[in-house]
Formats: structure tokens, C-alpha cells, sequence
């Protein structure tokens, strides 16, 4: 059965272009929810995440990656919600890792 930690593995393999790193280790995925059927096979996907701004460039070629990463790794039906509340704040590790 694949499992949460799968998906964020899978997920982290969703490069941000500008950082370098992928959006799980960024912190951008805020929820994620499988839901299976009765034998454990993933049917949907729920995911709730942020950009590192809401006028990212690149948010509409990171969100068809997610989809399709989540498509790829076989865990169901994509349902992608993007939200700005809270805004995203890089923690203390990854503005150490940035040098900011």
C-alpha cells in the first residue's frame, strides 16, 4: 500500500526551478490526504499547498507537475488546492541551506 510518507517522496521530486529543491522539502505542501478503496489501492489524492509567492512565475508548470507526479506514482485521482493562507515562511533549516 503506498503510504503518505511514498507521496511526499514522490512530491520532493517536484523541483522548485528557482531554489533547486523540491517542494516538499520547502515546505509548499501544507496537507496531503490519500483515500483508498476497500483493497488499498489510492484512488484520489488530495493535496493543499502554497508557492514561495503568490505571483510565481512558475505555479502553473509546478502545479501540472504535481498532478502528474501524483498520476505517475499511481496514487489516484490529482484534486490540487492552492492557498496563500498561511504565506509561506522558510524554516529556520532552509533559510540556513539558502544562506539567508
Amino acid at each position: 500500500m503506498k503510504t503518505q510518507k511514498d507521496l511526499h517522496a514522490a512530491l520532493d521530486e517536484v523541483i522548485d526551478p528557482e531554489l533547486g529543491i523540491g517542494i516538499y522539502s520547502l515546505g509548499l505542501i501544507y496537507d496531503s490526504v490519500i483515500e483508498y478503496d476497500d483493497t488499498g489501492v489510492p484512488l484520489r489524492t488530495d493535496i493543499v499547498m502554497t508557492f514561495t509567492s503568490p505571483f510565481c512565475p512558475y505555479a502553473d508548470a509546478i502545479l501540472e507537475q504535481v498532478e502528474s507526479t501524483i498520476t505517475l506514482y499511481g496514487f489516484g485521482a490529482p484534486h490540487v488546492q492552492v492557498t496563500f493562507d498561511p504565506v509561506w515562511q522558510p524554516s529556520e533549516t532552509l533559510r540556513a541551506r539558502l544562506g539567508l
